[in-house]
């Protein structure tokens, strides 16, 4: 060893403790990943909702539409004499 190189002292047993292992490190990814999940699930249904109201909402114009403009040919139609 050159007298650059510093050995590294070996951890105390406070840092051994407070050091992740690789079954926590797995374990917070799991969790991470599960709520990640969790996350898109709602946000999927949230879209698959507002898809169904949009789609309603189209459903109900259409037939606004249709009928104004059979109002608008009865309206425009010359009275029988």
């Amino acid at each position: 060893m050159t007298s650059d190189e510093k050995e590294t002292p070996p951890p105390s047993e406070t840092e051994a403790a407070a050091t992740p292992t690789t079954d926590d490190v797995a374990a917070q990814i799991q969790l991470t990943h599960d709520q990640l999940v969790a996350a898109l699930a709602a946000s999927d249904q949230a879209v698959e909702d507002a898809m169904r109201t949009a789609e309603e909402a189209v459903a109900m114009a259409v037939q606004g539409v249709a009928k104004a403009v059979e109002m608008a040919q009865q309206a425009t139609k010359k009275p029988a004499a």
